[in-house]
């Protein structure tokens, strides 16, 4: 069965490497109060996806130096731990416990766990992995991060507020929902928690929508051009984007890297267009040369 697009982003941001035991433990913890449970006795995280439970495991060990082991239960893998010592070192790293003494959990985030920015990312990369959902864009235009949580919601809020992203609260079926339809936004946060090819894709396909709605309301003679434009703007986007999963665009020839990020930047402009960006200008020819070689780098890639 083909993996959604959710999954697939996801599986993306699984594998980004964590350099930093801050970054490793502020992910830990959106992790936590996005896709767990906690209480004073107990730690628990089940997902369907083995491979998420096992991110979450691995990073509790790194962070907390004690290994959880996982089981599974039907469809779903757990990582649970029954620890008092160890659960009580998490409520206070993460300061889940009332700040006046009290033993109250409180799901809130930490200033403490997100001073610096790449904290921040790390920590909303944790959150959609634990409680984000996105819609196929194909569909539609669509992300949102599920918790039960009115304070951790808040908090979650302007922490992206932080990081300029521009998201959207509700409720729904009891459930408060950080959310946004914005497709610049989605792209933007995808590419923060390191889902590059899910952002990719998404480009891909807003390019062809926005290119395909623009021949809606063109003359019927003009049909014809813009279906070649949008076919060909596709095809570069989808070569760039093979050469990214392969050598990676920082290693191609200074003047095919210069035109790869500017397709991407300007990914509805014809040829022309793009040429008369550079500086010096560059002719359509010379543009379309250069495009020539870079679809045959990525055919051989």
């Amino acid at each position: 069965m083909q993996k959604s697009y959710s999954r697939r982003a996801k599986d993306e941001v699984l594998n980004f490497e964590i350099k930093n035991n801050c970054c490793a433990a502020a992910q830990l913890a959106g992790m936590l109060l996005f896709g767990g449970s906690v209480s004073e006795n107990k730690i628990r995280l089940a997902s369907e996806n083995s491979a998420l439970t096992e991110k979450f495991c691995a990073l509790f060990e790194r962070v907390f130096l004690y290994k959880i082991e996982t089981r599974q239960e039907k469809n779903f893998y757990t990582a649970e731990l029954c620890n008092k010592d160890i659960t009580e070192r998490v409520l206070k790293t993460f300061a889940l416990t009332d700040p006046s003494g009290g033993r109250l959990i409180r799901r809130r985030i930490s200033p403490d766990l997100v001073r610096k920015k790449c904290c921040k990312r790390a920590f909303v990369r944790g959150a959609f992995l634990g409680g984000a959902t996105i819609v196929d864009p194909s569909r539609n235009y669509n992300l949102e991060f599920v918790t039960h949580f009115r304070g951790l919601a808040r908090d979650f809020s302007e922490l992206l507020g932080e990081l300029s992203f521009k998201t959207g609260m509700g409720e729904r079926a009891g459930n408060c929902i950080i959310y946004t339809k914005n497709s610049e936004t989605i792209c933007d946060i995808l590419a923060a928690v390191g889902a590059y090819g899910a952002q990719m894709e998404m480009l891909n396909v807003k390019i062809e929508k926005e290119l395909r709605n623009g021949m809606n309301r063109s003359v019927n003679g003009e049909t014809a051009n813009y279906d070649k434009a949008v076919s060909a703007a596709v095809k570069q986007l989808k070569a760039i984007e093979k050469i990214e999963n392969g050598m990676g665009i920082k290693n191609l020839p200074d003047d095919l890297r210069d035109l790869a990020y500017m397709r991407i930047k300007h990914k509805d402009a014809p040829l022309s267009e793009l040429g008369a960006l550079f500086t010096p200008p560059l002719t359509k020819s010379g543009v379309s040369h250069r495009m020539k070689r870079l679809m045959d780098i990525a055919d051989k890639n």
